[in-house]
């Protein structure tokens, strides 16, 4: 069955708040839900990314600052969008939120100004809503051959148990690829491509995979 709901986010306000609205197609009036806002959110901006799977969205606030740290929303559907979790970096300068995926029960939120803009990425996998944290991280992925300035996270794609993470600044930029071992559940490199045109620039800023 398609999905026929959608997000919309305005990372602009008339009052001062941003926010995000839960559409659906399906619906005669066609808006469904405005989504709380975070009592948390201070200076972010909610909205600055977005990311859904079934019933459940991820939504990134991020600062204009980009020195700073964001946050990551979960909401969920059959909790009549509920704020659920609230996720956030220990570090307070790596821009966490700049890239989310969110993929059944795994969400890949990047941070790429992590250790001096080398970058790195955050794995949380969902446990039970009855638990008293739904959602864990279970893995922080940095690259083999990361250096200061790199933004590894800049863009992120998963498709199933493949992650693939873009590090535009990596020289002319660099594409690494990620395999997640289902019995360890442990994120393995498994390769990397950089660009054959010697003038290509940032390479790999954007990323996308096909859903077979």
């Amino acid at each position: 069955m398609i999905s026929l709901r959608f997000f919309l986010s305005l990372v602009f306000s008339i009052c001062c708040t941003d926010v995000v609205y839960a559409l659906n197609l399906s619906s005669p009036s066609l808006h469904e839900v405005l989504l709380p806002v975070p009592n948390t959110l201070a200076d972010k901006i909610l909205g600055a990314r977005l990311s859904v799977s079934g019933a459940t969205a991820a939504v990134s606030a991020l600062t204009d600052n980009t020195r700073a740290s964001g946050s990551v929303y979960i909401y969920d559907a059959e909790e009549s969008w509920r704020l659920t979790t609230e996720l956030n970096s220990p570090l307070s300068t790596d821009n966490f939120g700049q890239a989310i995926v969110l993929e059944n029960n795994t969400l890949i939120v990047s941070a790429d100004r992590d250790g001096e803009d080398a970058g790195a990425v955050y794995v949380f996998e969902r446990n039970s809503l009855s638990s008293p944290e739904p959602w864990q991280q279970t893995a922080k992925i940095s690259p083999p051959d990361g250096i200061a300035g790199d933004r590894f996270g800049g863009a992120i794609a998963l498709a199933g148990d493949t992650l693939y993470i873009g590090a535009p600044l990596h020289t002319q930029g660099k594409l690494y690829i990620f395999k997640r071992n289902p019995e360890s559940r442990q994120w393995l490199y498994i390769d990397s491509v950089i660009p054959d045109d010697p003038q290509a620039l940032k390479f790999a800023s954007a990323i996308a995979t096909e859903v077979s």
